[in-house]
C-alpha cells in the first residue's frame, strides 16, 4: 500500500514508496475471508500544498493460479479520497531507507 496525492496538474502521484526486497520471505499471501476486513492507519501529512489523497493497494488476483508468485496477475484497489496537505517535495523526493542489519531484506 502506498499513499498517493493529486499534483498541481490534478494527476495522481505516489508520495510514498515501498522498498524492493530480494528475500523470498518478504513475499507471502494473506487471505481476507468474506465479510471480514482489515483496518489500517496512514500517516497524517502536513505541508503547504492542499490536495486530495488516497491509498493504493496492489494485490495478487486470487483467481490466478500461476505456479510462481511473481507471474501472477496483480490488481489495484483505491481507497476513498480524502482532503489533506503535503510538502510538495513528496512528489519527487524518495524517503531515506537504511537496512537495519544483514537480515533486513530491503534495498533501494
Amino acid at each position: 500500500m502506498t499513499v498517493q496525492a493529486k499534483n498541481p496538474q490534478g494527476e495522481w502521484k505516489d508520495i510514498e514508496y515501498l522498498p524492493r526486497s530480494f528475500c523470498g520471505n518478504s513475499y507471502h499471501i494473506l487471505t481476507l475471508e468474506p465479510n471480514w476486513y482489515w483496518k489500517f492507519l496512514t500517516p497524517v501529512y502536513e505541508g503547504d500544498f492542499k490536495t486530495t489523497l488516497r491509498i493504493e493497494l496492489t494485490y495478487i488476483d486470487p483467481k490466478d493460479k500461476a505456479e510462481y508468485f511473481r507471474q501472477r496477475k496483480q490488481l489495484t484497489l483505491y481507497s476513498n479520497e480524502y482532503k489533506g496537505s503535503i510538502n510538495p517535495g513528496q512528489f519527487w523526493r524518495k524517503e531515506g531507507y537504511s537496512p537495519g542489519n544483514i537480515m533486513d531484506p530491503y534495498f533501494d
